[in-house]
């Protein structure tokens, strides 16, 4: 299990790889670091300090750091198994992924290993998160991914340059969905694919009625759904024209 207390003591305080070694999926994604450190300040504004992390953890928002390492519990496999998370997104080896929220990185290995060609960019709004989601991947042997830290209404990505984006169980942590699944809209390629998951249990959970109708708003168009008893997921496509 990783503690807090690793992740910072192991990790780099930059874990942002130089931008010539990255494949082109937009000028907007490697900003200068100084500008991604002014992200990380915006977003820590957003968190009320007031509160514990117990009482975050209770109450709406973002997922607790401090808790993270339970995302990472073993028996979490049999209520979510990556892998039946990854058939779902039906990825194609050269596809270029994104993942919003990834949180410690409970899917990210998974996706990672089915890119043989292609490349996994995590993107979450909080750093610590993203640190603790590269050396799990890392433990794994795995080295075709990227991490920035941003919000899921303002991706910082150019026009269309994935093929696949997805979440699971994080868009009822975004105050603005709508604007959130526009951006999903903007950065898929024509004829990308976008999959929300969302879990049983989950207070912040994002109705099947309430998913459809942003999407629509955003001209994402349905695609394929399964309905389990505990996991459901939803994908999404941008038309491959507007015609």
């Amino acid at each position: 299990m990783v503690t807090k207390e690793g992740v910072n003591d192991r990790l780099p305080l930059r874990l942002f790889r130089d931008s010539t070694t990255l494949p082109n999926i937009g000028k907007r994604s490697y900003l200068p670091s100084l500008t991604r450190l002014k992200v990380s300040r915006d977003i820590g504004s957003l968190m009320d300090k007031r509160l514990t992390p117990w009482q975050r953890l209770k109450g709406p928002g973002m997922y607790p750091v401090e808790y993270a390492a339970w995302l990472l519990n073993p028996l979490r496999y049999l209520i979510v198994p990556p892998g039946r998370i990854v058939d779902r997104l039906q990825l194609l080896p050269a596809d270029r992924v994104l993942e919003v929220g990834c949180g410690p990185g409970f899917f990210s290995p998974a996706i990672a290993r089915r890119l043989t060609a292609g490349h996994l960019t995590l993107l979450d709004a909080q750093v610590p998160m993203l640190k603790m989601a590269a050396q799990h991947l890392g433990k794994h042997g795995l080295t075709n991914f990227t991490s920035i830290s941003g919000l899921a209404e303002s991706l910082p990505f150019a026009d269309a340059p994935f093929d696949v984006v997805f979440m699971v169980t994080m868009l009822g942590e975004v105050p603005d969905r709508a604007t959130a699944i526009r951006e999903v809209a903007r950065i898929l390629r024509p004829g990308g694919r976008f999959s929300s998951t969302e879990a049983a249990g989950d207070p912040e959970r994002v109705k099947r009625t309430e998913l459809d109708a942003f999407a629509a708003l955003a001209g994402l168009e349905k695609g394929e759904s399964w309905s389990g008893l505990l996991v459901k997921t939803f994908n999404y496509n941008k038309p491959r024209s507007l015609a």
